[in-house]
């Protein structure tokens, strides 16, 4: 849920290596990568669909239920 929208998650995303490259005030980190192969299967992210469309502002609340 973002704001008062729903929506249904239909598949993980992939991370791609773009998190071990040098990003503005911080060093490159190729563990990042590492981590996230190692404890989310390469996932970092999801696919959604709305379920229940609304509008979403800027500074609306993020939720989640399993």
């Amino acid at each position: 849920m973002i704001g008062e929208a729903v929506l249904d998650c239909t598949e993980t995303a992939i991370r791609c290596g773009a998190v071990t490259r040098k990003m503005e005030g911080l060093l490159p980190d190729k563990s990042m990568l590492k981590t996230i192969i190692k404890k989310g299967d390469q996932n970092l992210g999801v696919y959604a669909e709305l379920s229940e469309e609304h509008g979403i502002s800027v500074g609306d609340g993020v939720y989640v239920e399993a």
